[in-house]
């Protein structure tokens, strides 16, 4: 008993950004787990490990996580569909953290397969919405508005506020890349309107995004007001994607002000954080830099950027 309630409060703490926290309960967890004998516990331990270290660009670490989780499915067959699928789900999130998108893909579409069989809607949700992330990024904008769109309707179904406040940002964001920027915001906004207090991750993201869609429908006020509000949590959080995620999204509001020191500012304290953060982030980074050096007229810089 002692060793689920560790798992438990570990998630919790994830979901407040209090990784540490987490990652030591996670310890707790897989030491009793292993003593105990419980290999359902100690895999889902190592399943929430690998969440927890994906989302923080520690990708050799949570390759060896996963690795340990690959293990114990193919030791137990097909005895535990559900965790060849976590294992999938997991290696998709860091083929995708790397930049690897078909691999990805496949990866998600092997998972969702299996939560069909399964009818499990819930994790379908989250698998579908994976799946039109990955199309989102590659420009396949009819298919990504297809698989969130499935998604939404299973999430609000199964009564996930989690994966529909999940699947409104996605939407919005690919709307607003359709150049639907009124709509994008909508749902973003919706968005907003189903997330849990301790989800503290897509609070961020969904103000962040949100800032941007009112900042390309030049409503400034309420575009610094989400801006801050992202700002604020990621630093109450202290997760570097989500500091370096929320101080790009100012620098941009910034830049459409006409703020080109605070903008550098913004994108300088993002940049405190580059080392510990994966690869799209980088590159967030890096043009947040190109776009200040071209509005100060340093053309050969930005390009160089």
């Amino acid at each position: 008993h002692r060793a689920w309630a560790a798992l438990a409060l570990a998630e919790f703490e994830n979901d407040l950004e209090n990784a540490d926290a987490a990652l030591l309960m996670l310890d707790e967890t897989y030491k009793e787990a292993s003593a105990l004998k419980l290999d359902d516990l100690k895999f889902l331990s190592l399943n929430a490990r690998s969440t927890i270290l994906v989302n923080r660009g520690r990708s050799d670490e949570t390759d060896a996580v996963q690795k340990e989780m690959k293990a114990m499915v193919d030791a137990h067959g097909d005895q535990y569909p559900v965790w060849r699928a976590q294992w999938l789900a997991q290696r998709g999130v860091l083929e995708r953290k790397l930049g690897n998108f078909d691999s990805s893909l496949d990866y998600f579409r092997q998972s969702l397969e299996i939560y069909r069989k399964l009818k499990d809607p819930t994790n379908m949700a989250r698998e579908l919405n994976s799946i039109g992330v990955i199309h989102g990024r590659t420009g396949k904008f009819a298919d990504a508005v297809v698989a969130h769109t499935e998604a939404l309707e299973l999430s609000r179904k199964a009564g996930d506020r989690g994966e529909t406040a999940r699947g409104l940002r996605m939407l919005g964001v690919l709307y607003r890349n359709l150049d639907d920027e009124e709509l994008g915001s909508q749902s973003l906004l919706e968005g907003l309107a189903y997330v849990e207090e301790r989800n503290v991750r897509e609070a961020i993201t969904l103000h962040g995004e949100l800032s941007k869609s009112l900042t390309l429908l030049d409503r400034m006020s309420e575009a610094e007001y989400h801006a801050q509000q992202a700002v604020k949590l990621s630093k109450l959080s202290g997760s570097p994607p989500n500091r370096v995620n929320s101080f790009a999204r100012m620098a941009e509001l910034k830049l459409a002000q006409g703020k080109v020191d605070d903008a550098d500012y913004w994108t300088k304290l993002g940049f405190e954080s580059f080392n510990d953060v994966a690869v799209r982030d980088q590159t967030l980074l890096l043009f947040s830099q190109a776009k200040v050096s071209a509005a100060r007229g340093q053309s050969a810089k930005a390009l160089e950027e």
